[in-house]
């Protein structure tokens, strides 16, 4: 009856080891999958992180190109208005230009 038990003991000694070493594999690989399970989680984070500095970078880009295409058409407005002042004083100018030319053509007739 003594063996009996004794080899129930072991028997039950090599069952709890096996057990135990279950239980140790499966701890491990819970935490491997904690860890991938992190890094997933790490990578999204910065994924999300650049996508948003990307956004913002093209945001900027976009309100810079806004501000650029504000200039040109206020230097095209600005171009035109010059160049009505212009024409007007040219015209001007022409115009006693002539007027003189008439005088001297009057008074020589």
């Amino acid at each position: 009856m003594q063996d009996s038990l004794g080899e129930k003991q072991v028997a039950l000694d090599a069952t709890i080891a096996k057990l135990m070493s279950l239980v140790n594999d499966q701890a491990k690989e819970n935490e491997a999958r904690l860890k991938s399970l992190a890094d997933t989680q790490n990578s999204l984070s910065a994924g999300q992180k650049a996508a948003e500095e990307q956004a913002k970078r093209q945001l900027e880009l976009q309100q810079a190109a806004a501000r650029e295409k504000e200039k040109e058409k206020n230097a095209a407005a600005m171009g035109q208005v010059v160049t009505t002042q212009l024409n007007s004083i040219v015209s001007e100018a022409m115009d006693e230009c002539i007027g003189k030319e008439k005088k001297k053509k009057g008074s020589w007739f």
